[in-house]
């Protein structure tokens, strides 16, 4: 058994240590016309690989050369078999698309069971509903345990966990229960223009739980523009929440949504290293490795 990877250079070498284990970086050769080309000389004949590697960013090139990577792998480096850890899976959001809207969620996962994968898992995904069509999809793992970890190492104060619509409030509740907090999950919806609003009931319910709280987390699966967690944190600081902060499984955020978010009266953003930056302070090589040990992983299916 070995971990490859094509970019990660902190949780694939991680979950290869953990497992006790060789990391191999597969690298690619790019060209000046934008073609690339895979060069490995050490023998991987026979050897099953687990694959990890994030699509992101530049997500269409990021799939593309996974792909191509694992097809490399599999019919010229003759590996046994190829389990891809895909922690951050893109296009997920787009698990709903209008008549006139192409179906990318779809394709991203025809193109990645073309390649040979004998099994496929991601980390909290925004939405399952498209990934469940596909038999090499075998689940998502679960982050909340470690997450939890996390911030009960961090807070010791008089907290709420705030869950920013009903999707999240299972994932919240694991962590609210791991700090002894409270927590409350919010109605999220979309206008028209894909605006987000929240029912004035949950606003009440949040209100009424945000009294004399000190700080409170907003956790979710994934900020980018920032149009969820930018309107609690608001609501949040105006009912006189001292610290607000975000936390998320997977960040993909660009310097004006960042600002925007700190703007907002964020204090500080914390993701897992689904996506490897300055944000990723909490580890998911445990989570992974637990597929590969005796004890069970935390598998959503």
């Amino acid at each position: 058994m070995k971990v490859v990877t094509l970019t990660s250079k902190k949780l694939a070498p991680a979950v290869a240590k953990k497992l006790k284990v060789e990391c191999e970086e597969l690298t690619y050769f790019p060209f000046e016309d934008g073609e690339v080309k895979y060069v490995f000389d050490k023998d991987l004949k026979d050897e099953e690989i687990i694959f990890i590697q994030s699509l992101y960013p530049d997500q269409f090139g990021s799939l593309v050369r996974t792909c191509f990577g694992i097809d490399f792998l599999l019919n010229q480096k003759k590996v046994a078999s190829v389990t891809a850890i895909i922690p951050y899976l893109p296009f997920q959001r787009q698990d709903k698309p209008l008549p006139n809207e192409s179906r990318n969620a779809e394709v991203a996962l025809r193109i990645l069971s073309s390649c040979g994968i004998e099994k496929l898992y991601t980390i909290d995904p925004h939405s399952e509903i498209i990934l469940k069509k596909y038999s090499f999809y075998k689940g998502s793992l679960d982050p909340s345990y470690y997450i939890g970890e996390y911030l009960k190492r961090r807070f010791l104060r008089n907290y709420l966990v705030v869950a920013p619509d009903y999707n999240a409030k299972r994932k919240v509740s694991t962590i609210a229960k791991t700090l002894s907090s409270d927590y409350v999950a919010l109605n999220k919806k979309r206008d028209e223009k894909g605006r987000v609003y929240f029912n004035s009931s949950s606003i009440e319910n949040l209100e009424n739980m945000a009294k004399e709280k000190e700080c409170a987390i907003i956790v979710d699966d994934v900020v980018s523009g920032g149009s969820t967690l930018i309107p609690i944190a608001k609501v949040l600081k105006s009912y006189g929440v001292k610290d607000v902060y975000a936390v998320v499984t997977h960040a993909l955020l660009n310097e004006k949504n960042e600002r925007r978010l700190y703007e907002s009266g964020i204090k500080e953003i914390i993701s897992t290293d689904s996506i490897e930056s300055k944000f990723s302070k909490i580890s998911l090589a445990a989570l992974i490795v637990s597929l590969f040990k005796s004890y069970s992983p935390i598998i959503v299916k």
